[in-house]
């Protein structure tokens, strides 16, 4: 009816072939549900012709009948109140919904502005406020939900809501509850020195090659390793998580192994300094927004299949006692 309800970044999926030209997925995350009848514009520039040859930003409108698609399940815009031993803390629900395309929960940001000197902006978690990261959301199915993002390393609004996608969610889910994750540990006290030790204690090692094996991230929770193949100078890594992620959707998994590198010399145009710079590969990340499952892909520049079949030591970080949980402060919602 002529209302903007919304305004947000693309989330890049996959780009493609068809009819020999490169075409991308893409995926649009709307904090409010959509009506049935709904405008999407879409702008931006290619950034290589922006600067070099002035182009100005291309728009593309589209609109979109939804009126035959069905509503999704939802919970309802409330706040909930969790009664922690540290006291109450409050999140504001302003949508959760669940559908065959996905499970959405958008929070309202209660997270607090200050400016440093240098004038950049920083945020802090309200004093009575939990985020949608500290919490475990079970459905009562058992289920245990699996924050689950693009992977394309598009940054967030700071002061914007949270808009987090879930995965896992039975079908047949009637309900889900939400249980506060509290920190164990009281970061703000370590020196510099705690801190690292704290993060050195908890690198972990795998060997890629045996699938099947548990790849734990905290006492709540982890991945299974299901899958790990090389073609064509790419090496992808799958993942099955289970329990609770402490580390939200970010998982990267580290080559412990040296691996041939691509050279590429540089001259500096003014001083004529030359110099060499090395490149391994470059990595990708994507999860599957209905089960949650992760592969990790590394094209590699210059090592081959051969070489790539032996890097199987790789490295991860974990968050063992760092959090902890509090079953008698969950809330229960039902659809």
């Amino acid at each position: 009816n002529g209302k903007a309800i919304g305004k947000d970044s693309v989330y890049v999926l996959d780009a493609y072939q068809e009819d020999g030209k490169v075409k991308i997925m893409e995926r649009i995350v709307p904090e409010a549900t959509l009506p049935d009848q709904v405008d999407i514009a879409l702008e931006g520039y290619a950034m290589w012709k922006q600067f070099e040859e002035g182009d100005e930003p291309f728009a593309f409108d589209v609109g979109l009948d939804l009126s035959t698609v069905a509503q999704p399940r939802e919970l309802g815009a409330q706040d909930l109140a969790f009664a922690t031993s540290e006291g109450e803390k409050t999140m504001g629900i302003q949508r959760f919904t669940a559908s065959e395309l996905g499970c959405v929960m958008v929070v309202r940001n209660d997270e607090e502005k200050a400016v440093e000197e240098s004038g950049r902006p920083v945020y802090s978690v309200a004093e009575g406020s939990i985020t949608p990261s500290m919490l475990k959301i079970t459905g009562d199915r058992g289920n245990v939900l699996t924050p689950v993002g693009a992977g394309d390393g598009t940054g967030v609004d700071l002061a914007g809501a949270y808009v987090v996608e879930l995965a896992g969610l039975s079908p047949d889910a009637t309900s889900v509850t939400f249980t506060p994750m509290l920190n164990a540990l009281d970061w703000d006290s370590m020196t510099v020195e705690e801190r690292k030790a704290r993060n050195e204690e908890n690198v972990q090692h795998v060997d890629v090659s045996r699938i099947g094996t548990t790849l734990e991230t905290s006492e709540f929770g982890g991945y299974e390793l299901t899958g790990w193949d090389v073609t064509d100078g790419t090496v992808s890594i799958s993942l099955k998580p289970y329990g609770w992620q402490a580390m939200g959707p970010y998982m990267e998994l580290i080559s412990e192994d040296d691996v041939t590198l691509l050279e590429s010399t540089w001259t500096d145009p003014e001083t004529g300094e030359t110099g060499t710079g090395y490149h391994s590969g470059i990595m990708y990340r994507k999860h599957d927004y209905m089960t949650g499952e992760f592969v990790q892909m590394v094209s590699y520049y210059a090592a081959d299949d051969d070489e790539l079949r032996g890097l199987t030591n790789y490295s991860y970080r974990s968050a063992f006692g760092e959090y902890r949980e509090e079953p008698d402060a969950a809330q229960t919602l039902s659809f």
